[in-house]
């Protein structure tokens, strides 16, 4: 019987080598496949621009055109500098223009360190003297990176000449709200919790399955044609959901995001910002998420809220500064 029970406690045990050792292999074949994936990748969506060291990682930069001032084209939340393919060549006419991926966006190496937009715009700063381009620049920002040309206005006066901001966020524009949507500040604030739970669980659980292949995996298996809109083509839309859903850029944009707030204030402690030329071109009306809060009369006042409040006093911060509403843009 003695024989029996050791043969047993062998048999069991190079049974569980014997799954480890499958189950190594196939995963070194999954993680092999998706390599190979991103390889393939590479060459279908070459790089928009060129690679530029600075500030300890790799950059991407895409500059076109020659008559100064510089433009330098920013990216809101989430979007690399794909998004401005149709508007740089215009811009290139007329001016040189550069567009760039922040520190895990596009075609730039992962992000490193905080994301606030007082270390963002410390590396974009010495992206620029890396690549030597010179001041002074125009910067036009949409959104969250509206608050990363204001510091940077603010750390490097003398290389901004004028700013365009593209519906910018504004620093206190979550408690403004909240003072117009009655009982909504201690909802909000548990909900953000969840989101930030959910958003953490799902960010681990991308690195696995994008680690594995799996995500390629069941890309391939329901593999459609995006349909061409907004004037993209189709190729050029596949092109954006290449970019946008790499692990590295879905991990920038939650490192962004968390340091939402922060980086608004770190906006606000910057200053004005002097007698600089600003424009600040806010659409028609703004859409706020859906919410049984939000009725109708509550919309009405977010949407005022933001044309006619926040957006003019970011027109403000300049002495020189004013606001163009694109009304053609109301529904």
């Amino acid at each position: 019987m003695g024989n029996v029970k050791i043969v047993g406690r062998f048999g069991l045990r190079r049974i569980i080598s014997t799954l480890v050792l499958i189950a190594a292999v196939l995963a070194a074949c999954a993680a092999l496949y998706e390599q190979v994936g991103e390889w393939r990748d590479s060459r279908r969506f070459p790089r928009k621009g060129y690679a530029v060291k600075a500030a300890g990682t790799t950059f991407n930069l895409n500059c076109s055109g020659s008559a100064q001032p510089t433009v330098i084209l920013e990216n809101g939340l989430g979007m690399s500098s794909l998004g401005w393919v149709q508007i740089q060549p215009q811009i290139a006419k007329f001016a040189r223009v550069c567009s760039y991926d922040r520190a895990g966006y596009g075609w730039s190496d992962p992000a490193k360190g905080p994301r606030t937009s007082l270390q963002l715009a410390k590396e974009f700063k010495q992206l620029l003297n890396a690549a030597g381009e010179r001041g002074p620049y125009i910067l036009v920002a949409p959104s969250f990176e509206g608050f990363i040309a204001r510091v940077y206005t603010g750390l490097y006066p003398a290389d901004v000449g004028g700013l365009v901001f593209l519906d910018a966020s504004h620093e206190d524009q979550q408690t403004r709200i909240d003072e117009i949507v009655p009982n909504a500040k201690a909802q909000r604030i548990k909900a953000e919790e969840v989101e930030r739970r959910s958003e953490r669980r799902a960010l681990m659980l991308s690195r696995i399955r994008i680690l594995l292949g799996i995500e390629r995996f069941q890309s391939v298996l329901h593999s459609e044609k995006p349909e061409s809109e907004f004037g993209l083509s189709a190729d050029l839309i596949e092109e954006f959901n290449y970019l946008d859903q790499q692990l590295k850029t879905r991990e920038a944009v939650a490192a962004e995001s968390a340091s939402m707030w922060e980086s608004g204030q770190i906006a606000k402690a910057s200053g004005s910002l002097g007698d600089r030329p600003t424009i600040v071109v806010t659409a028609g009306r703004m859409e706020f998420t859906p919410d049984p809060l939000y009725t109708k009369d509550v919309q009405e006042k977010l949407n005022n809220l933001w044309i006619n409040v926040l957006q003019v006093e970011e027109s403000r911060l300049s002495f020189r500064g004013r606001q163009v509403v694109l009304r053609k843009m109301d529904t």
